[in-house]
């Protein structure tokens, strides 16, 4: 089932999109507050009222007078989490962080007026990453991860019941395996598959200029003009179609996709998780969080 606005057209705001109900704009109806891969995040008026919604155009919600964007997989959150009576926005970020914009009050829209955002849970860098989580070494069950990774996603409750708002948060992370154990001849396979791989990206990449150009062609875009929302998505429709327009192409992408294969066993073994993480709220005079449990 897919959401409609006021027009009739589906609600697409951007790639990835995570999303927040809440009555952001205080007149009796839920409206919509919606993330994306960019770390924007955007609010959609319902119209329509509780009974049968109906959403207006989007627009950039605002804090300190700027528009909120946050470092990538926006995951917006509309909680009373200072405990003043007025919903503040919390949003998860593509980089593992949580931030925090206080709630001040409502201007003449009915909008929250809401402060600069502040890192409640500070994120990192991906060198940051591969060194606190596998520090170079095996960990495929993540037994050395200490904090949340990428692209949190949060919520907030009293976990504990001692009467103040949790924070919980959900992630992606990677760790690795052990370096295979490797002998001579493995070696030479692996160096002559990577050697091949080599020897195909010029072909590979003059394949691709010339699919682009059959794509933005058809899309009616120029060579550097950027793609809207709508764009895209017929791109992703078109691709298979005008794939098979460029000679030599499917080949050189089926075969870059066997060698891909055959060299996962010569390579270091990789593990995706996503783990939910629980931070306790500690007294108000600390002004932090605890150390958080999986």
């Amino acid at each position: 089932m897919k959401l409609l606005d006021s027009s009739g057209k589906a609600i697409n705001v951007g790639q990835a999109s995570a999303v927040a109900l809440h009555d952001w704009d205080n007149d009796g109806d839920l409206d919509l507050l919606v993330g994306d891969i960019e770390g924007d995040i955007t609010f959609l008026p319902n119209l329509g009222g509780e009974g049968a919604p109906r959403f207006g155009d989007g627009r950039a919600v605002q804090a300190a007078g700027a528009n909120v964007r946050v470092g990538g997989d926006a995951g917006p959150l509309v909680v009373d989490w200072d405990n003043d009576g007025k919903a503040d926005l919390l949003s998860g970020d593509g980089m593992g962080a949580v931030w925090f914009h206080r709630n001040t009050g409502r201007d003449d829209k009915g909008l929250p007026i809401l402060d600069r955002g502040v890192e409640i849970l500070p994120g990192f860098t991906q060198e940051d990453q591969m060194a606190m989580y596998t520090g170079g070494e095996s960990d495929p069950e993540g037994l050395r991860v200490k904090r949340p990774g990428f692209r949190t996603k949060i919520d907030a409750a009293d976990w504990n019941g001692d009467g103040t708002l949790d924070l919980i948060v959900g992630d992606f992370q990677s760790t690795h395996g052990p370096e295979p154990e490797m002998t001579a001849e493995m070696i030479a396979e692996r160096d002559r598959l990577q050697k091949r791989q080599q020897e195909l990206m010029p072909r590979y990449s003059e394949c691709w200029q010339k699919l682009d150009a059959l794509l933005r062609e058809r899309l009616g875009l120029g060579p550097d003009e950027p793609m809207n929302e709508e764009q895209q998505q017929k791109w992703g429709e078109l691709y298979a179609e005008l794939s098979k327009e460029v000679e030599g192409f499917e080949e050189i992408q089926k075969e870059n996709q066997e060698i891909w294969e055959r060299l996962a066993k010569y390579q270091r073994p990789s593990f995706n998780h996503g783990w939910v993480w629980v931070y306790l709220r500690q007294a108000p005079e600390k002004q932090a969080l605890a150390e958080p449990g999986r």
